[in-house]
């Protein structure tokens, strides 16, 4: 998930100033509360990110736990640390923001 204005996934926005001069993609992810402008760290790593991709689609847990080759425990695990993450109190929130990400 790259834009112009890098990979979210990775630290590197600290070169910014300010939420002018990051690309759209950023300045969304920045207003959501996946990416935290004053530490320079996206809140989500790479993996969350794809759980949330897979989610968004409409899959199972048991199906993103296929798909991803992991135990379904890792799958909840990814669902409980984003949850935390994000302050969300349910999995609805969580299918929420993988919409509004994914689409």
């Amino acid at each position: 998930m790259s834009d112009k204005g890098g990979d979210v996934t990775q630290a590197g926005y600290n070169d910014y100033t300010n939420v002018e001069e990051l690309s759209n993609l950023d300045q969304f992810l920045c207003e959501i509360g996946v990416y935290d402008l004053e530490t320079g760290i996206a809140k989500l790593n790479s993996k969350e990110l794809h759980y949330l991709r897979l989610l968004s689609t409409g899959s199972s847990y048991q199906e993103i736990s296929s798909l991803l080759k992991l135990s379904l425990r890792s799958i909840y695990y990814y669902a409980d640390t984003i949850k935390n993450k994000m302050n969300f109190t349910s999995r609805l929130e969580l299918f929420k923001l993988s919409k509004i990400l994914y689409g």
